[in-house]
């Protein structure tokens, strides 16, 4: 089976500040705002997973170029701003973007790990409360009614949201500014979801998630 993923010998590591810099524009951006602009967004996010996916350089580099809190405010503005197409689908571009910080924080060996200090950048540029607002949003988003698609990447947001928390949590020191937010309880109640019952993967992040914000 083809390995999905760039290795450092086809990665340009150099090139990523620029890409990151172009998640950044709200010109390019379109303030945020409609389908198209989603499209740049979500493709830029989904370049920038695949590009860290396997490579510990790209990982470096993106954090050094301020790549997290660029992520995470673009996602910010994205969520602030009013739905202006029904083709929109706000939870594909949430599950990516967790996705890549979770990729960011681990380290590409054999059994990966979270890397401390890349944890801590996250939390200083705010991931956790992303993901916690994406928690937040269970029983509140309108996904009544939506599409099979739609409704997956929903919960496919959530699940990724859960286990970056998980990761973060991981390291001791991070858990003080989860436990003010709440993490804990906020993750028990997508445990107690009725919705979730029928998720075993999640159910499990969901327990080593609380396990990792109580240090239990």
């Amino acid at each position: 089976m083809l390995k999905v993923g760039l290795s450092d010998d086809v990665v340009d590591a150099g090139m990523l500040p620029q890409v990151v810099e172009l998640l950044d524009s709200s010109v390019l951006m379109h303030d945020y705002r409609g389908a198209a602009s989603f499209m740049a967004h979500w493709h830029i996010v989904k370049f920038l997973e695949i590009c860290v996916r396997e490579n510990g350089t790209a990982k470096e580099v993106f954090c050094s170029c301020a790549g997290p809190a660029v992520v995470v405010n673009a996602m910010i503005r994205r969520r602030q701003e009013p739905r202006h197409a029904d083709s929109i689908d706000p939870w594909a571009l949430e599950y990516i973007s967790c996705m890549l910080l979770c990729r960011v924080i681990t380290t590409t060996d054999n059994v990966p790990v979270v890397d401390a200090s890349r944890a801590k950048q996250l939390v200083q540029s705010s991931a956790h409360q992303l993901a916690l607002d994406i928690l937040r949003s269970v029983g509140v988003a309108p996904i009544e009614g939506t599409s099979e698609a739609h409704h997956r990447n929903f919960w496919a947001g959530v699940e990724q949201a859960v286990k970056l928390l998980e990761l973060i949590a991981s390291i001791e020191s991070n858990r003080a500014p989860l436990t003010r937010l709440g993490a804990s309880r906020q993750v028990k109640l997508i445990y107690n979801n009725p919705q979730v019952a029928t998720q075993p993967e999640l159910l499990q992040l969901c327990v080593h998630a609380v396990a990792n914000i109580e240090g239990t």
